[in-house]
């Protein structure tokens, strides 16, 4: 049950997260933006993603996925929502930027923290599992949004998509605990003599780390300087591979699908 609600969650906040180049254009011509401030909008979110997945951590931590995750589906239907109704350029930083960071900054902290909790045995398959709903959203929900702006214009579609939001995210999420004590077991694959089930029942200590140390340690900036080229590179193109295909003459969909020119 946690990993298929945090499975279809992820589908939702990393498809909504990674459509911003098929609005590229449509943002761009209605509010008559330049390609650069066009892009600070998105880098304006990834800015504030930053503040925000140190806040998911710290509720995660206090009030456990549940509401987290709600809270999250709600400002993402929000973002959207307030952004399908924006009248000028510098509203998009506030609706979008901002709101949307709230909404899917914290992804990576809240999805992996809840699986580190639930399962000791085949912990790799369920973050597996769980992490394939991100591919999966992007490869379903930008083709999604490409269709629907054809079909509805990008107000329109930015609109269902945040009810859509509401409405699949927020009660899936009612299905998550914050950990399995919550319901009398155990993770998966830990029994009552295991180490890991006596450190999350307050009979042995974990090994606590200080964030002095932590920055210390060479195996915390190599994941970060990781994350960074990952993060750098994904949504550069994510964000501008549109666009671009869309100037050299194909459609939107063809852009997508890589389908060749007739």
């Amino acid at each position: 049950m946690v990993v298929v609600a945090i499975l279809v969650s992820s589908f939702i906040m990393m498809g909504v997260n990674s459509s911003f180049g098929v609005f590229f254009k449509s943002l761009e011509g209605t509010f008559g933006l330049t390609r650069a401030t066009t892009s600070a909008v998105l880098s304006g979110r990834m800015a504030f993603s930053c503040l925000s997945a140190v806040l998911g951590g710290w509720a995660i931590d206090r009030y456990g996925p549940k509401v987290v995750f709600s809270i999250m589906g709600l400002f993402i239907g929000i973002s959207l929502i307030l952004t399908s109704q924006t009248t000028a350029a510098w509203q998009l930083f506030v609706t979008y930027s901002l709101l949307m960071a709230i909404g899917v900054g914290a992804y990576y902290v809240v999805t992996t923290s809840t699986i580190l909790r639930w399962f000791d045995r085949r912990r790799g398959l369920a973050l597996g599992i769980t992490g394939s709903g991100g591919g999966l959203g992007i490869a379903f929900v930008a083709p999604l949004a490409t269709f629907l702006i054809e079909s509805f214009e990008w107000r329109n579609t930015l609109m269902m998509l945040g009810v859509i939001v509401w409405l699949v995210m927020i009660p899936v999420a009612q299905l998550l605990r914050k950990d399995p004590y919550e319901i009398d077991a155990l993770p998966d694959g830990a029994t009552p003599g295991d180490q890991t089930a006596r450190v999350e029942e307050g009979t042995a200590s974990p090994p606590i780390i200080s964030l002095v140390k932590m920055f210390q340690t060479k195996n915390f900036w190599s994941f970060l300087f990781i994350w960074v080229l990952l993060a750098f590179n994904s949504f550069f193109v994510l964000t501008h591979i549109i666009p671009h295909a869309t100037d050299l003459g194909f459609s939107a969909i063809q852009s997508l699908f890589r389908w060749p020119l007739q």
